[in-house]
């Protein structure tokens, strides 16, 4: 989401001026934060994909079962469908239907309520 990072640097850059302060970085960088989740994702059969925008969660009976990509293209899930993405973007990715279910109904109508930094 825009401006949700910058919410988070601001608020970590103000604790690194605290007498107590201490600011550590990976060997290797930042960087190696990704390149290892990547590593583990693969270790376990995953597969990373760059600039694949979704365009919409897939749901059967009450459950993720994919995403179908901006591109037109459709990934399915084996286990899970995880969102990197706030719970306000990540809901705007999941069509209304009338039978969906009704903690999922609850759950998005209860997110416009709640405070955005």
């Amino acid at each position: 989401a825009k401006g949700a990072m910058t919410a988070h640097l601001l608020y970590i850059l103000e604790r690194f001026f605290e007498e107590t302060a201490a600011f550590c970085v990976p060997i290797g960088g930042t960087c190696e934060l990704g390149n290892t989740l990547q590593r583990g994702l693969e270790k376990f059969g995953g597969k990373l994909q760059l600039n694949a925008h979704v365009e919409e969660i897939l749901m059967e009976d009450g459950r993720a079962v994919g995403v179908k990509l901006k591109n037109g293209n459709i990934v399915k899930a084996k286990k899970a469908v995880v969102s990197n993405a706030t719970p306000f973007d990540t809901v705007k990715l999941l069509k209304k239907k009338d039978d969906e279910p009704k903690k999922l109904t609850a759950w998005r109508d209860t997110l416009g309520k709640l405070p955005r930094h």
